[in-house]
C-alpha cells in the first residue's frame, strides 16, 4: 500500500508525530530566531528494526526520500508524509518545517536532517531528527493522528528563572495557551506565528488534527 499526506493531498493531514513540547520551543530571544538550522537532537528507535541492503523496504525508503526531495508544494507548506507498505513491514517518512521557514528553507532543512539522520541512524527503519528549522522521522508503523510521548526531548535554557517563579509559570502557561489558539483557530495554511507572554517567546507549529494539537499543548 502507498499513501502520501500533504496539504495538497486528499488524505487526512497528520501533525508532526513527536511530543508537542518540542514543537512549543521557549526561545532566547526574539532577535534570534530563524538565523541559523542549528542541529538540536536525534534518537534512533531501534526496536523498529533495520532496513536490510537490496530489500524492497530499501528501494522503497529511497523512492519515498527522492519523491518528498522534489515536492515543492509541500516545502511551501511545510508538512508532508508519504508511507509505502502495510504494517509491520511500512516504510514512511514524515517532516515538519517551522512556521517560518518554509519554503526553501524547508527543503535545505529536509535535505541536511534526511541525510544526516541516515549517517547516525545507518539503516534504522525508526529514527527522528530535530533541526532548528524542521524534523524529520523515518518510521516503520502508522502513526497517524497519534502523538509520540515517549521520544520526545528538552532543551535546556543556561539561565535560571529569576524573580517570581510563579509569574513565570504563569506566563509559560499563558504562552502556550495562544500559541493553541493560534494554531487550531488561523484559517491561513501556512503560519508565520510568534507567541509572546511577559518575557516568554516561542513559537507554534501549525498541526491539521485539532484535538491532537489540544492534547499535545496539555501534556506540553
Amino acid at each position: 500500500m502507498y499513501y502520501s499526506s500533504s496539504i495538497s493531498k486528499r488524505l487526512v493531514l497528520v501533525p508532526v508525530l513527536v511530543v508537542m513540547a518540542t514543537q512549543l520551543l521557549l526561545t532566547r530571544t526574539i532577535s534570534s530566531l530563524n538565523m541559523t538550522n542549528a542541529y538540536l537532537h536525534h534518537k534512533c528507535l531501534v526496536s523498529q528494526g533495520k532496513i536490510k541492503p537490496g530489500s524492497l523496504d530499501e528501494k522503497d525508503f529511497n523512492a519515498i526520500i527522492k519523491s518528498l526531495s522534489k515536492d515543492s508544494y509541500a516545502f511551501r507548506t511545510g508538512y508532508s508524509m508519504m508511507a509505502f507498505g502495510d504494517e509491520p513491514n511500512m516504510v514512511s517518512v514524515t517532516f515538519q518545517c517551522r512556521g517560518d521557514s518554509y519554503g526553501d528553507k524547508c527543503r535545505s532543512c529536509f535535505a541536511t536532517a534526511q541525510s544526516e539522520l541516515r549517517k547516525r541512524c545507518p539503516r534504522d527503519k525508526g529514527a527522528i531528527i530535530w533541526y532548528d528549522h524542521c524534523l524529520v522521522e523515518f518510521s516503520s508503523s502508522d502513526t497517524t493522528g497519534q502523538i509520540n510521548y515517549d521520544d520526545g526531548f528538552c532543551m535546556p535554557s543556561a539561565k535560571n528563572v529569576s524573580g517570581d517563579r510563579i509569574s513565570f509559570e504563569l506566563s509559560v502557561l499563558a504562552l502556550i495557551s495562544n500559541l493553541t489558539r493560534i494554531a487550531v483557530t488561523k484559517k491561513q495554511k501556512i503560519i508565520k506565528k510568534l507567541g509572546q507572554a511577559g518575557t516568554v517567546c516561542g513559537w507554534g507549529g501549525e498541526a491539521r488534527d485539532e484535538e491532537v494539537v489540544r492534547n499535545g499543548a496539555v501534556y506540553a
